[in-house]
């Protein structure tokens, strides 16, 4: 698998986006992105086109009318005797309108200003990746639970009279446990999903091909390369400062 060139921007984007609510999708996404940052890539060679008149030589021309790749004279001779008649040319569509015009605008200022993995909340791609493979969303939810506080961290509720469920909540007790924090659960979600993908049964299967095609709608979504900077500017509003806030005082709490 080729990386996809991410620019500095998104990568920039990357680094914010722990400390921004995200959907378990897209959660899985940033995990994703970090595992495949991180990881060696081998630059794949494209194998050289072949002749499509001889289909024996490498295809080093093109053909003007058809783009069809040809490796001498004496083949595109060939090819030209035998070349079928271009296609007439399609009629302009008519100008749209003004208020066409305007909503396509809007439209497009939507798709701009909008979160850059939101592709992926509607893509129906995924959708029939998951009818494909009926276990993926809770293979994906055990992914996303890897970024979590492990439960046996958790407050536990006082018992009875006032005691302790368990020897963590005792007076003086030190776990010797490392203390949970957000860059703990992404190493943990990165682990989760390297270990995910490296099953060579149906579900290493599924989060592959789902590894592919978030790749795949990312590199297709132009807006995702262009005005990154000024998307994250914008993610930082009031409501976002105030989730920020409560992330904190839950790392206060973990502390």
């Amino acid at each position: 698998m080729v990386l996809v060139d991410l620019p500095l921007p998104l990568l920039l984007l990357l680094l914010l986006l722990p400390r921004i609510a995200l959907t378990q999708l897209k959660i899985l996404t940033l995990l994703l992105l970090l595992l495949l940052l991180q990881e060696p890539q081998a630059a794949e060679k494209p194998k050289p086109r072949l002749c499509g008149i001889c289909e024996e030589q490498e295809g080093k021309y093109k053909c003007p009318r058809c783009s069809l790749p040809y490796c001498s004279v004496v083949c595109f001779r060939s090819h030209k005797e035998n070349h079928p008649p271009d296609p007439p040319k399609p009629t302009l569509p008519p100008k749209p309108s003004t208020l066409g015009a305007n909503q396509d605008a809007s439209s497009k200022t939507r798709k701009r200003n909008a979160h850059p993995f939101s592709v992926l909340d509607d893509s129906p791609e995924l959708q029939r990746l998951f009818s494909k493979y009926p276990r993926l969303p809770s293979k994906l939810a055990k992914i996303n639970a890897a970024t979590l506080p492990p439960k046996d961290e958790q407050q536990q509720p006082p018992g009875r009279g006032g005691l302790p469920w368990t020897l963590a909540q005792a007076p003086g007790y030190q776990s010797k446990k490392p203390k949970w924090t957000h860059d703990t659960g992404l190493k943990r979600g990165k682990e989760a999903l390297r270990k995910a993908r490296t099953d060579p049964g149906e579900d290493g299967d599924a989060v592959r091909e789902y590894c592919d095609l978030v790749l795949h709608l990312l590199a297709r979504e132009e807006d995702v390369k262009v005005n990154v900077t000024d998307l994250v500017r914008q993610q930082v509003t009031q409501e976002d400062v105030k989730l920020i806030e409560d992330l904190m005082k839950a790392e206060e709490k973990w502390a």
